[in-house]
């Protein structure tokens, strides 16, 4: 009984997960062809998109009469940037073990067009 007090609530509630690996603290980064091996179907999207785009703005129309939104277009000239990110990403729980997640930073970059 003594050594069952020494232990966390945590602990107590799931015997069985005090003996889960957890994730270092300090990670070093894998090989770029495991990380786009993880990423499964996101390793195509890595890398640097350009393109002709639009955005739809529903606003309220300012005349009299008629519909109470106007909707807007504008036609944009666009720039997406997919980097992979270095290491797996760990997603720590309380009651559970550590899982590793995979994915990409993104950047959006737009403006007026043509």
């Amino acid at each position: 009984m003594a050594g069952n007090e020494t232990r966390t609530a945590a602990e107590r509630e799931h015997p069985d997960e005090g003996n889960a690996t957890r994730i270092p603290a300090f990670r070093s980064s894998p090989p770029l062809s495991s990380l786009l091996t993880d990423l499964g179907p996101l390793a195509e999207l890595a890398g640097t998109w350009s393109g002709d785009g639009f955005n739809l703005i529903a606003r309220p129309n300012a005349g009299e009469g008629g519909p109470d939104l106007f909707l807007e277009l504008n036609l944009t000239e666009e720039t997406l940037k997919f980097d992979l990110i270095g290491a797996p990403i760990p997603n720590r729980g309380t009651s559970q073990i550590d899982i590793e997640l995979f994915g990409l930073h993104s950047v959006g970059l737009g403006g007026p067009g043509l």
